[in-house]
This record gives structure tokens, sequence and C-alpha cells, in this order.
């Protein structure tokens, strides 16, 4: 058994699902479980979902889609890409939403529907203000026209992304709330799978009246900016091992390029995780860990595949102590937020790398 290990807990995903649930309800949440769930695990997460009630889930990719119906998850699956041309001929044989963001892909899923005696339903993905994927609000209205002019297509939802949720009074912000409720207005009465609001916009309550939403980071626990009155509790612990723990006098530099030189005689532990496994080099001399309800810190260069810790303050710590890197032990935690700011990236990021780079075990 590897050493470092994710710790997921369902409950707290359940528990968060059921936040965004009552949070507006007349608002159905359609959470998103791309990337592998945000590191959490996209099948048992999905599955957890599906059985507390989830009505509709929402991935990246078509593979990511197909994992999980060949996991037996049959509730709708809305694909926020849509399919690239490599994947269409296979993405029409799962019974996915797919999203459609310009005419040339719009005609060779209507080829391959039409070939596959189906129709294929979809959601018209929009740029109001990203400048990625989408029709232009100019687009709209043609695109629609043509869209309901293939009769193997089924235009049934569409949506936009926010580029700043945090801010809903910044000017970017507010016109991309107000051309999507102008274009909004255009789409036929079968298209009704409206969505616009990710977890930021949800809990800033942008354009709410809307009869979906895509709770993303928020399932997983973590709010998407610092400060935030949802209530969340994060479902990922990371810890690992004290492989190896002994006692270096001072004046000893510690790790590559000697960042470090020893002010005292010291105890250095080694904990066998780094850059190839989901820490950022970024790290170096700025993380923490939990050691039997301690704080330590991190001491010298996130190596490849190591880092070292003082665990100086820490007499009674001994070789195989478990350290947490991410989570609770005791009074002491470390959250995403924390780890974010240390390496000057997102708990996005954080989650991702961590979570897809050891084995995972679940809880509830």
């Amino acid at each position: 058994m590897r050493p470092t290990e994710i710790i997921v807990d369902l409950g707290a995903i359940r528990h968060n699902f059921n936040t965004f649930k009552n949070l507006n309800p007349a608002s159905i949440p359609v959470p998103v479980v791309k990337s592998d769930a945000y590191g959490h695990g996209a099948i048992q997460v999905a599955t957890a979902l599906q059985a507390q009630g989830a009505q509709v889930l929402a991935v990246f990719r078509v593979e990511e889609a197909i994992q999980l119906r060949n996991a037996n998850v049959t509730v709708p699956i809305w694909v926020l890409l849509g399919a690239l041309d490599c994947e269409i001929d296979n993405a029409i044989n799962y019974d996915l939403t797919l999203a459609c963001w310009s005419l040339d892909n719009a005609r060779k899923l209507n080829d391959a529907a039409k070939k596959a005696r189906i129709v294929q339903p979809l959601h018209l993905k929009i740029d109001t203000g990203m400048g990625r994927l989408g029709f232009l609000p100019n687009q709209v209205r043609d695109a629609i026209a043509e869209i309901n002019s293939f009769s193997s297509l089924r235009l049934c939802g569409a949506f936009t992304h926010i580029a700043k949720a945090d801010e809903p009074c910044h000017p970017v912000t507010a016109n991309q709330v107000e051309q999507f409720r102008i274009i909004a207005n255009e789409f036929p009465a079968s298209c009704n799978q409206i969505h616009l609001a990710a977890t930021s916009a949800i809990e800033r309550r942008l354009m709410d009246a809307l009869p979906y939403n895509r709770p993303g980071i928020g399932i997983y626990g973590i709010a998407p900016e610092k400060e935030s009155n949802l209530d969340l509790i994060p479902a990922m612990t990371v810890k690992s091992r004290l492989i190896s723990l002994k006692d270096i006098p001072k004046g000893h530099t510690i790790s590559y390029n000697c960042t470090v030189t020893l002010q005292r005689d010291s105890k250095i532990a080694v904990v066998p995780i780094g850059y190839s496994t989901g820490l950022q080099r970024a790290f170096t001399n700025k993380m923490k860990g939990i050691v039997r309800g301690k704080i330590v810190h991190n001491l010298g260069t996130v190596c490849m595949d190591m880092t070292m810790f003082d665990l100086t303050d820490v007499p009674d710590a001994v070789q195989d102590d478990e350290i947490i890197l991410l989570g609770k032990q005791g009074n002491a935690e470390i959250t995403a937020w924390e780890l974010a700011s240390a390496a000057n990236t997102i708990p996005y990021e954080i989650l991702c790398n961590l979570g897809q780079s050891h084995p995972r075990t679940y809880l509830n």
C-alpha cells in the first residue's frame, strides 16, 4: 500500500449537494463531475449523487460521460464541451446531451445522428464574454434557425459561462448576464434547459430564476472564493507518512539549491510526495503539514517524489507517523485555499493535481 492516499468523504458530497438543492429550490442543481470529479473520483461521486437524487450530471468530455454510462450511471448527462469530430460517431450511442458551439459541429452531429436513426439532443453554447467556444450573441438567432432545420437534432437547452462571477457588479459580469437574458427570450419553448450559474454565480444569485444551475467546486466542499457563506464541507483529505526522521545539526542545508540552512539542531522528516505526484514545486518553503495534531512546516525545495518537514517542535513524533497535507487532524486544519495561496493558484488545481495522483479511499 502506498503511504500517500486520498480520503474522500461521500457524506460531505451528499451534504454539499443538498446545500445547493435547498439554496434555490426552483432551480435544479446539475453537479459537475468533470476532471474525475475534480480529483475525487467521477464514478464514485456520480454514483453517490445519483443515489442522493441528482436528476442530471454534467461532464466536460464525451469520454468522461461514457465512463459513467459504463458504470451504470443512468441519469441524463450533459457534455459541456460537446463532441469533437473524432468523437461524434461514438458519442451519439450513449444517450448524452451534447453542447454545440458551431454550425459545422451541428452539421456533423446531424449527419451522424441521421445515419444512426436517432434524434440527438443539443445545448447551444453561447459566448457572452469568455472568448472561448460558443456562438456570439449576434449569431444565436441564425444558429437556432439552422439547427432547428436539421431533422436529426433537437435543440433542448442553452448555456453560457460567466468570466467574473465573484464580482456580480463588474461591468463584464453585468453585460454577460444582460446579454444572456436578452438571448433567452429568443429560445423556442422546447429549448428549456437553460443554465448560466456555476458555484460562485449560484451563491450570488445571478439569474437564479433559470431552471438549472451547475455547482462544480462547491459540490466538493470548497467555495470558489476565500470568503463565503455557503454551508459546505470539504470532501477531500490528503495524508501521507513520515518515511524517515533524523536529527540534523545546525548549519546543514536542506534539499536542492540549498534554499534552507538550519538555524538550530533540527529533526527533519521526509514525506514521499513531490511535484510528480501532485505537489507543485511552488510550495517550496511555504506549505504546512499536521503531525500529532500540531502544525509543521516544509523546509527546502519540494523534490520530484519527496518533501521535507521540520518536526523539531514535535518531539514525540516517530517514523511512520501520519502527516495530513490537506484536511483536519485534531483541532488543526489545512484548507485547499491555504495550499492554493501558497502556490499562487486556485483550489481547483490543488484538488485535481492531488486527487488524481494517489489511491483513493471512500468514506460514508
